[in-house]
Formats: structure tokens, C-alpha cells, sequence
């Protein structure tokens, strides 16, 4: 299904994740993609993450709000529907269209009543972050109307089919056994986006513990997913509907069921 050849490696010069696509990608297809905060590490490496200790790492730190702002408006969300528009799979797409929006929103402020559109400017509650950035990244939908519902009921909304689990470690063994993709979990009180890349999986969120910000965390090391009873797991990219009307530029129609 969800595959990367080796080609898209050496053509985004380790800026995307590794793996094999399973449809190629042409060059002007890659340029769209914007660089990632995942670590660089050498091509012959057989095991591209563990071969290097991960640490999260902010690739726009170097700039202003108001630069990252720009950035996400005039090159990352037109990248996103440049990428819903063009010629490879719609899971593939969709899969580098999300992800390449998330490190801008890195470092913005949690706030259990944050609602802002705009990366680092104000505060985001978990919901909203998922949202939004659903939504910057070419689907039509409501982020209003997503955002307030009940974990489980956001992850059901945009994935369709989902999966509970009672054990962390049996989430994200499944994850593991599976092809790189991107899934919506919904905790006990809390939801975000789980992303299998570089054959690791990672936890992006706005977090509400420690520093209380929008960041990128190994899954297993993420004290929000370890404080959780319950995880309801849903892929977006099986959600073959969904991206039909992602790609279709369709209204996302949101249950409050």
C-alpha cells in the first residue's frame, strides 16, 4: 500500500522518511516537499533511526514568529495543496502534506481553551491542533466542529474504522507492523496525530504536561500517551473516502454522534 522507493531518498536528500513508496514520485513532485525535523543520517544506513540517537529538534528555531508565519502560509500550505493536486497516490500525498505543516506549529503554547490558526502566534488546545492543521492541509472541513468533540469521536470522524487498546505497547507494536502512515489517537482526555517514520513511531500534539507546548515526541517516551487507560486508533490514510474527498476538494461533513 503505503510505500517509499529509495529514489525519494536520495532526491529529498534525506529529508523525508525512509521506506519504499509504493508509486513513484517525479522530481517536480518532490520539490513541493518542505524539509522535516527528522535527523539526518547516512544512506547505507540499514536501520536509518536507530543508527542515531533521536532528539527532538525545531527546524525553524532560528526564526521569528512572524518569518514562520510567512513560511507556513506563502510555501508550507501551498506546498500541501500542491501535493493534493498532483499526480502520485493520494495516501502518499497526503501522508508528506501533513506532516511537512506540523514543525512550524512547534513550540506554540497549549491552552485547554486555545483555539489560534496561526503556528506560535497565541495558544491551541489539543483538538485544535488536529483541526486545523486537517485542515491547512486541504481538507474542507470545520474546524470548529471537530475540534470540540470528544477524542475518540475526532479520530472516528477522519479515520472511519478504529481500533481501542488498553496497553501503549500494544498500539504501538501494531504501528510498527505496519506500512508508514499517519493515525489519530484519542485518549482518555486528550488526542493527537501518531506517525510511523524511519521505521519509529512518534507522538505530535499539543501538549498539556511539561513545557505545554505543540511538539514531537517518541511515542514511548511521551508521558501523555503513557498516562492514558485507553487508546482509540484510526488511520487516515486506509480512510480511502476521506482522501477521495481530500483529493476531490469535497466538505468534510463532521457527525457530533
Amino acid at each position: 500500500m503505503r510505500k517509499i522507493i529509495p529514489l525519494l531518498l536520495s532526491a529529498v536528500a534525506l529529508q523525508c522518511c525512509s521506506g519504499d513508496f509504493h508509486a513513484e514520485i517525479s522530481t517536480d513532485a518532490v520539490s513541493v516537499i518542505a524539509k522535516t525535523d527528522t535527523p539526518a543520517v547516512k544512506l547505507d544506513t540499514i536501520d536509518v533511526l536507530h543508527a542515531t540517537e533521536w532528539k527532538f529538534e525545531d527546524p525553524h528555531a532560528d526564526l521569528t514568529k512572524k518569518q514562520v508565519l510567512d513560511l507556513y502560509n506563502q510555501d508550507l500550505k501551498p506546498r500541501a495543496h500542491e501535493l493534493r493536486k498532483s499526480s502520485i497516490s493520494a495516501d502518499t500525498a497526503f501522508y508528506l502534506a501533513l506532516k511537512q505543516l506540523w514543525p512550524a506549529w512547534y513550540g506554540t503554547s497549549w491552552d485547554f481553551n486555545g483555539y489560534t490558526h496561526k503556528p506560535r502566534d497565541g495558544q491551541i488546545a489539543c483538538g485544535y491542533f488536529v483541526s486545523t492543521t486537517l485542515r491547512d492541509a486541504g481538507m474542507i472541513l470545520n474546524r470548529y466542529d471537530l475540534a470540540k468533540l470528544y477524542s475518540h469521536a475526532i479520530c472516528s470522524n477522519i479515520c472511519g474504522e478504529v481500533q481501542e487498546y488498553s496497553l501503549l505497547d500494544d498500539a504501538v507494536a501494531y504501528i510498527r507492523s505496519q506500512p508508514e502512515d499517519i493515525y489519530i489517537v484519542g485518549l482518555d482526555s486528550h488526542v493527537g496525530f501518531l506517525i510511523k517514520e524511519n521505521e519509529e513511531v512518534f507522538f505530535v500534539h499539543s501538549n498539556y504536561l511539561g513545557e505545554s507546548t505543540v511538539t514531537k515526541e517518541l511515542a514511548m517516551q511521551s508521558e501523555a500517551l503513557n498516562g492514558s487507560d485507553v487508546y482509540v486508533l484510526g488511520s487516515i490514510l486506509s480512510n480511502t473516502d476521506i482522501l477521495s474527498k481530500w483529493r476531490g476538494t469535497q466538505e468534510i461533513k463532521i457527525s457530533k454522534d
